[in-house]
């Protein structure tokens, strides 16, 4: 699960303040005043629109993309329609072409961006060889200038499928802003100064996109905390049991500890022998358990496009843990039992 909050996604999630106007038309229209307005204070690094944003939903697309042999060939994949300086704001990789670009006007009607993912759709598996080819999607013709490196732009239980990027100047929903670290809740503020002065009509809706990103493993987490709830009901109740047993076992055994010390067993050796029996139920336990646990967990890893390996050191730790809990529990009525004085344990009997 941390792996699922740490790993590099091939974007910047990080202090992406996510605006949310629901394509409002006038919005869109005043987008060029709203990116100079913004990008006008000190604490907005950078800004975009886009039709969508990492995590989000996106509509699938039939794109007609010419392959090696000259033959425009129809695939689908999913398409996330961008602004023009939406690349560059979210730290997108090129490994092929150009990114969209106000020196080439035509690049809003004739222009496509596409993942490597894309590329290797339509037969490219150098990146660098489908710039130039022609494609058609959705009525709009003309070539692919750029490929950007395959980045997460879903959550890692799937993995990176097959994406266009097609530059739309006027169907964003989403304005996106790169701001600092420093004084977040002021800056919101000024943000939303500028909002309402410009779109007063339209309500000033706004979260951080890591957060966003984040709610599409909410099941996980609730997972993960049911999980470590009952796990911790088990290992008590497991506690209590065990305690429960050594204090039967210590005094059915009470006249056998008092003769043993009489005949010269220091404490050492009571100890052992009370919780041998003890240690040698958790080691056959944990030799049973293993591959249990195991099997359950690469089934429930297998759920993830992107995970990480079950390492055997994350079982030896575990049994361990295990070993020092049951030993913890049972040393408190062992040395009890230890230290008893010897008359007292044989007058007991």
């Amino acid at each position: 699960m941390n792996q699922l909050l740490d790993k590099n996604l091939g974007f910047d999630k990080e202090r992406m303040l996510v605006l949310d106007y629901n394509y409002d038309e006038v919005v869109n229209k005043k987008s060029q005043v709203l990116k100079t307005e913004m990008e006008s204070n000190p604490a907005v690094l950078s800004s975009a629109f886009s039709r969508s944003v990492p995590g989000s939903y996106f509509p699938h697309a039939g794109t007609e993309i010419q392959t090696a042999d000259g033959e425009m060939k129809e695939m689908g994949q999913a398409i996330f329609q961008v602004g023009i300086d939406f690349i560059p704001h979210f730290g997108l990789k090129l490994v092929a072409g150009r990114s969209y670009s106000r020196e080439f006007p035509s690049d809003s009607t004739s222009a496509l961006v596409v993942n490597e993912a894309a590329a290797r759709q339509y037969g490219y598996t150098n990146p660098a060889d489908i710039v130039g080819k022609k494609f058609d999607q959705w009525g709009r013709k003309g070539q692919v200038i750029g490929v950007v490196k395959d980045f997460n732009y879903i959550s890692l239980h799937g993995a990176i499928e097959p994406l266009t990027l097609p530059f739309e100047a006027y169907a964003s929903r989403y304005m996106t802003l790169k701001i600092k670290t420093e004084n977040i809740p002021g800056t919101i503020q000024e943000i939303e100064t500028v909002w309402n002065r410009l779109v007063p009509h339209r309500p000033f809706l706004y979260s951080f996109l890591d957060d966003d990103f984040n709610r599409q493993y909410q099941s996980d987490f609730i997972f993960r905390r049911l999980f470590t709830t009952f796990a911790c009901l088990a290992i008590f109740i497991a506690c209590l049991g065990l305690l429960g047993l050594a204090t039967y076992t210590a005094e059915l055994r009470t006249k056998e500890i008092g003769i043993r010390k009489v005949l010269g067993a220091d404490v050492r050796n009571i100890i052992t022998l009370l919780s041998s029996d003890f240690i040698k139920l958790v080691l056959i336990a944990i030799l049973i358990a293993t591959p249990i646990s195991w099997y359950a967990m690469d089934q429930w890893l297998e759920g993830f496009a992107y995970k990480m390996e079950i390492q055997l050191w994350i079982f030896g730790v575990a049994g361990l843990i295990a070993l020092s809990i049951a030993a913890f529990t049972i040393s408190f009525q062992s040395v009890k039992a230890a230290l008893m004085s010897p008359v007292t344990s044989l007058r007991s009997e």
